[in-house]
């Protein structure tokens, strides 16, 4: 295995390397993808909420960084979380499989989704006739909702 070094400045800033870009993804890509297409910058670095195209130009990421709006563009704890994760040879494309990243995470930020009969019990006493439990052997009423 070769391993090429990168140069961490990013890559050269130049509007024609843009415009190429562009170009080749024209050819490449979907046309279904409207709004991506339309989008006249190639985002070539980021860093909390503003994103530098190819010409150095910077802008405020007020569309692709849907995925960063909490913590902003490499923010220092993902960045910390991503180095940890390849660091320890942590398998990367897994689908949904179990791994213990994924568990950590939803351990951390999911509650449970598995519920006992009593807690079912619990909830059904207190909302009271206020709803209607629908078993497969029993159709579906109109039911009356309280305040």
């Amino acid at each position: 295995m070769t391993v090429h070094s990168v140069d961490p400045s990013g890559p050269a800033r130049t509007a024609s390397r843009g415009k190429e870009i562009l170009d080749r993804r024209r050819g490449r890509e979907s046309a279904a993808r409207t709004y991506s297409r339309s989008f006249p910058i190639v985002p070539a670095r980021a860093q909390g909420m503003t994103v530098e195209d190819t010409e150095g130009r910077q802008y405020l990421d007020c569309l692709s960084g849907a995925g960063t709006l909490a913590l902003g563009h490499n923010h220092a704890v993902v960045q910390e979380a991503i180095r940890r994760t390849v660091d320890g040879c942590a398998p990367l494309h897994i689908l949904d499989l179990a791994s213990p990243e994924k568990d950590e995470f939803t351990v951390r930020l999911l509650p449970p989704l598995i519920i006992t009969d009593e807690q079912v019990a619990a909830v059904l006493e207190r909302l009271g006739d206020a709803i209607a439990v629908v078993t497969p052997a029993q159709p579906a009423q109109p039911a009356e909702v309280r305040a």
